[in-house]
């Protein structure tokens, strides 16, 4: 065959495909021929067929019930009562976590803490007020001789005696926290703050700044502030020593005072410096909590860049871990 015979056979070729492809597709399109009879099963509306062996039964709620309102869950619901010294702690609790978060808070600044009647049901609803009960616990505990903390419908309610307006001030910053949580609060607490003793008269401030260094340099020369070992946190004995020192600045409340932290030379200064600092600042916080003015304390952590003696040997070491209380402002 020549040239140009072969090419029109490729032609009709091509075009024969294209036909059959064309027929192809007009086949699929078309709609699936349907048998001549199909099964009927009929069925009466009123009353479907089901075999009563197989079919479960649906409960349908009335109208009565469904426009009734969904119980709510019922919250917690806790009263901490103390007395001098001892506390009880009694309540509907939503787990055991909960009892025990509000006991260590309390057992931090009381000599017992003692468990009432204490229920613990899951189905309670819990709040975040774990938080607020830490920071009420400490003036609370430490400021108030008699008082209660109750809650009870979502309400946070504190109320008693305290001698200090410092613990009022602080449970009032902790009570308004908890309204971020949706959590209400109410506050009766009474203050009585004891009869001021009458202030021995003064030839001039420098001689009152001068007594009151005095006394402060006299109570530390045989008593020391002292901490938790390698903490921040002040141990039992350090808190005796802070108790004698808040008496001496209610006496003279006018003079402000530097608290100043020092340690030894173990360790990395770095840390000693900010645990110098921290153990300053808890000082401070224990003396405003004791109703010494926040405005007159300053603390400073030194760490160990001012030893009274050489760090060579333990006594020496313990030399310099100290807490000096230095009258600072006009001379």
């Amino acid at each position: 065959m020549t040239r140009r015979q072969w090419m029109w056979l490729w032609i009709w070729l091509l075009l024969f495909f294209i036909v059959f492809c064309v027929w192809l597709k007009l086949q699929s399109m078309q709609p699936q021929a349907r048998p001549a009879v199909e099964p009927v099963t009929k069925v009466t509306p009123t009353q479907p067929e089901v075999k009563p062996e197989t079919a479960a039964k649906v409960p349908v709620a009335t109208e009565e019930e469904k426009s009734k309102p969904k119980a709510e869950k019922r919250d917690e619901s806790f009263e901490i009562i103390k007395k001098g010294e001892h506390v009880t702690i009694s309540g509907h609790f939503s787990s055991e976590e909960a009892v025990r978060s509000i006991i260590s808070a309390l057992e931090k600044e009381n000599k017992s803490v003692a468990r009432g009647d204490i229920v613990i049901d899951t189905n309670l609803s819990h709040k975040p007020w774990e938080a607020a009960i830490t920071e009420i616990s400490e003036p609370f505990s430490g400021s108030f001789s008699e008082g209660t903390i109750r809650y009870h419908d979502g309400t946070l309610k504190i109320e008693g005696t305290t001698r200090r307006k410092s613990a009022k001030a602080l449970i009032d910053i902790a009570l308004e926290k908890l309204k971020k949580e949706e959590i209400s609060t109410q506050e009766e607490i009474v203050v009585k703050e004891p009869k001021k003793v009458t202030q021995p008269k003064v030839i001039d401030k420098v001689a009152q700044r001068k007594k009151i260094q005095q006394e402060l340099d006299r109570l530390l020369e045989n008593k020391r502030v002292t901490f938790v070992t390698g903490k921040s946190t002040l141990d039992s004995q350090g808190k005796k020593v802070l108790d004698e020192v808040a008496q001496i600045l209610e006496r003279y409340p006018d003079i402000p005072i530097e608290i100043g932290g020092h340690t030894d030379s173990d360790g990395k200064a770095k840390t000693n410096l900010l645990l110098s600092r921290k153990r300053a600042e808890n000082v401070k916080r224990y003396l405003v909590k004791k109703g010494i003015g926040a405005d007159r304390l300053k603390a400073v952590g030194y760490g160990e860049s001012k030893p009274l003696v050489k760090n060579d040997t333990p006594e020496h070491k313990r030399i310099n871990r100290r807490v000096e209380f230095k009258i600072i402002g006009e001379k």
